[in-house]
C-alpha cells in the first residue's frame, strides 16, 4: 500500500459522522482500512506485510487522516507497535502466524498479559 484507494476514501467519508458521534471509528472504516492494507504497513515483508518505509507510512496515514483522523491514528499506532516489536526483538520477533499477530499481518499487535514481558504473550 503506497496510497489510499478511492474505495477506502469513500468508506471513511461515509462513516465520518458516525465515527464522530460514537467517539471511535466505525467498524466499516476499520474493516476497509484493514482490507486496503493500512494495518500491515510496517509488518515486515517476511511476515506477510508491506514492510513500508517511514516516508510511505507517513503519506498513507496522511491520506487516511484527510478522511478519518481516528482511523489514521489507529493505523499509525499499529505501524509504530510493529516497528517497535521488529526493532526490539529482530529475528526473534514472532512470526505472522503467532498469537501476537492473530495469524494475520494486518492484525494489531496484542498486548501481553500483565506481568508478562514476552512479545508472544505468556502462553
Amino acid at each position: 500500500m503506497t496510497s489510499i484507494d478511492t474505495d477506502l476514501a469513500r468508506v471513511l467519508r461515509e462513516n465520518a459522522a458516525r465515527t464522530e458521534r460514537q467517539g471511535r471509528p466505525a467498524t466499516e472504516s476499520l474493516d476497509a482500512a484493514r482490507a486496503a492494507g493500512a494495518f500491515a504497513l510496517r509488518t515486515p515483508a517476511s511476515a506477510g506485510g508491506d514492510g513500508a518505509s517511514a516516508v510511505t507510512v507517513a503519506g498513507v496515514l496522511a491520506g487516511i487522516g484527510r478522511h478519518c483522523p481516528a482511523t489514521a491514528w489507529i493505523a499509525g499506532t499499529c505501524a509504530t507497535s510493529k516497528t517497535f516489536v521488529t526493532d526490539v526483538f529482530g529475528a526473534a520477533a514472532p512470526p505472522a502466524t503467532s498469537p501476537i499477530r492473530r495469524g494475520s499481518p494486518a492484525a494489531p499487535v496484542r498486548r501481553p498479559r500483565p506481568g508478562c514481558a514476552s512479545p508472544a504473550g505468556c502462553g
